[in-house]
């Protein structure tokens, strides 16, 4: 019977070259591991290509996508537009449609030279964050979105696609 288990165990066995996963670390913790790490890999891939066209990062233009959220343990995925009109050091201007609703004006922030973003656009008591990622050819951009309304406060992923 010990024979059968080390058999199974070693089926398991990491890859050569590859580390084995600690204990304890679940399947959809390795599987999110191994996502993280592909998606690195074609980021740095994207921003080299970027660099040897010398393509600055930029969040100019109008962007379309999805972005999903998430509160308690309900999802939603809602169609987004934002279109950035101006770009400065630290804000940019344009518009967030979300399902119809446009919401218009200055969003504080930065995009660094990494390629990494982050703004932000409060009126009143409702404010939004985006953080992400911009690919090295500014077509595409990946993220993190943060938004309060109402004294909810919701979390999820966005994923845009550069129209113009």
């Amino acid at each position: 019977m010990m024979e059968q288990l080390e058999e199974r165990w070693m089926m398991w066995a990491a890859p050569p070259g590859t580390s084995q996963p600690s204990p304890g670390t679940s399947l959809l913790q390795q599987q999110q591991a191994h996502q993280a790490a592909v998606y690195q890999q074609a980021v740095n891939h994207s921003i080299e290509v970027g660099k040897e066209h010398h393509i600055l990062p930029s969040v100019l233009g109008t962007w379309t996508g999805k972005v999903k959220v998430s509160v308690l343990v309900v999802s939603q995925k809602f169609n987004l537009t934002v279109a950035i009109t101006n770009v400065k050091p630290t804000k940019a201007t344009g518009t967030i449609t979300v399902e119809g609703h446009k919401y218009s004006g200055t969003f504080t922030g930065v995009t660094k030279n990494t390629e990494e973003f982050s703004y932000s656009y409060t009126k009143g008591k409702a404010s939004v964050t985006i953080a992400g990622l911009l690919n090295g050819l500014n077509t595409a951009a990946t993220g993190t979105v943060t938004a309060k309304y109402d004294g909810w406060k919701v979390g999820g992923t966005f994923s845009f696609t550069k129209v113009t």
